[in-house]
């Protein structure tokens, strides 16, 4: 199977967040749709991921048999909206600044003069409004396709699409994201540019 051409559009996205928090009242999923779009980050990264406890990886949560990890923190972010994190399974590490990043200014905003008090601690960024934890990778499919359908997304459209495939840095509808280059990257870089 081939990489996908359908591709979520700036549009796609303005119309997911919008409706995601003025009909629904999920804010998390409009936050996280401006992070994984902007960035470039796939879902995992931003969201982070449920493991067994017994999986490598260190987390601080725990809910049950499971923890949580790989996805955004505020300690990612310094007061400067510099975002530092290790994305994919590379390890690709990216440096953004956010203010670059005017759809997720403007998720930012809900959280008033608040944020300043919660940049720089261990909590995930993207949590589930409902139960206050972060999302099941299931839960979140669920709930964003149901807020790509009221948007009126096609369902060929799907939340992976936030990231075209073969992307390195961003472009006209994306945030400035500078990477460490690492061998592997370069030489995807290369074989992108060969074809």
């Amino acid at each position: 199977m081939g990489p996908r051409l359908v591709q979520l559009t700036a549009e796609h996205v303005r119309e997911i967040r919008a409706v995601a928090r003025d009909h629904f009242g999920w804010y998390s999923i409009a936050l996280a749709q401006a992070l994984q779009f902007e960035l470039m980050l796939s879902q995992k990264d931003v969201i982070g991921e449920w493991v067994p406890v017994s999986e490598p990886g260190d987390s601080d949560i725990v809910w049950r048999d499971q923890k949580w990890l790989r996805g955004l923190r505020w300690s990612n972010i310094d007061n400067s909206l510099i975002l530092r994190h290790v994305a994919g399974s590379s390890g690709r590490p990216i440096e953004v600044d956010l203010r670059t990043a005017p759809m997720i200014l403007e998720e930012f905003r809900v959280y008033g003069q608040a944020m300043r008090s919660i940049i720089g601690t261990r909590a995930p960024i993207v949590i589930n409004d409902v139960t206050g934890m972060p999302w099941s990778t299931g839960e979140f499919r669920r709930k964003w396709r149901i807020v790509a359908k009221k948007a009126g997304v096609p369902d060929i459209v799907k939340n992976r699409d936030s990231v075209p495939a073969g992307t390195i840095v961003g472009g006209p509808d994306r945030a400035r994201i500078s990477q460490r280059g690492t061998l592997a990257r370069i030489n995807h870089s290369l074989r992108t540019l060969r074809r």
